[in-house]
């Protein structure tokens, strides 16, 4: 796992920042960005419920993406997963660009024979699994984001 500098230590830092080496197990870690559409920019940067709400989204997508590969691939049928995920606000230009960096354990946990949970890796996704991905994000979002004028919020209500 890596560390960065002497941060491991938490020498000199606040004391309620956890060190990193807690943060994740030493198991395979993902990187996935997942990048808001134009026309729902300006209202995600205003509605900080709305971003929060995509990024369940987003969250819930792709661990119920590791599930259905763990039940396929490894005949798990109960499985936990786990991401920690930073919200940028803005491009690399400044300019207005919410957007999610998430940081999502390659894999699931699972109890074993004793009840300890027990990691199990998943092979890479294939772009099938991508695209799949993808496509239910923007679905998901799509039918939930609020139109203008609609008097609605989002998830319907």
């Amino acid at each position: 796992m890596a560390t960065f500098g002497d941060l491991s230590s938490n020498k000199g830092l606040p004391p309620a920042f956890p060190p990193v080496d807690h943060v994740f197990p030493i198991v395979p870690v993902r990187q996935l960005v997942l990048s808001i559409p134009f026309a729902l920019r300006y209202l995600l940067a205003y509605d900080s419920g709305l971003l929060s709400d995509v990024l369940s989204v987003f969250s819930r997508v792709v661990f119920g993406e590791l599930r259905r590969r763990s039940r396929e691939l490894l005949g798990l049928k109960l499985s936990q997963c786990g991401a920690v995920t930073l919200v940028q606000r803005c491009g690399d230009a400044l300019n207005l660009a919410p957007h999610f960096h998430s940081l999502v354990i390659h894999g699931v946990y699972a109890a074993d024979e004793n009840g300890q949970p027990e990691f199990h890796e998943l092979p890479p996704p294939e772009e099938a699994d991508v695209v799949r991905v993808a496509a239910l994000v923007a679905q998901r979002v799509a039918v939930e984001t609020p139109r203008p004028g609609s008097g609605r919020r989002f998830g319907g209500g």
